[in-house]
């Protein structure tokens, strides 16, 4: 089971919406987007840094994410 630490870096809210950027322990940064109605979530989204995922797990990076392989 994956331990977030602290999962709310930054909590930001607007009405219905609030979006969440965290942290993992590994410094994975990502954030989620929720859609709230009535206290319950009934929409969301989530985002993370794919590149630090892969560097950090020693995974394959691919062509058109390395510096200098663009057009």
């Amino acid at each position: 089971m994956s331990h977030m630490g602290n999962p709310g870096e930054n909590v930001f809210a607007d009405g219905e919406w609030a979006i969440m950027e965290w942290r993992d322990p590994l410094d994975l940064r990502g954030c989620g987007f929720f859609h709230v109605v009535d206290g319950k979530i009934v929409f969301q989204r989530g985002y993370w840094d794919k590149l630090t995922f892969l560097c950090q797990h020693g995974l394959p990076i691919p062509a058109e994410h390395r510096a200098g392989d663009g057009p």
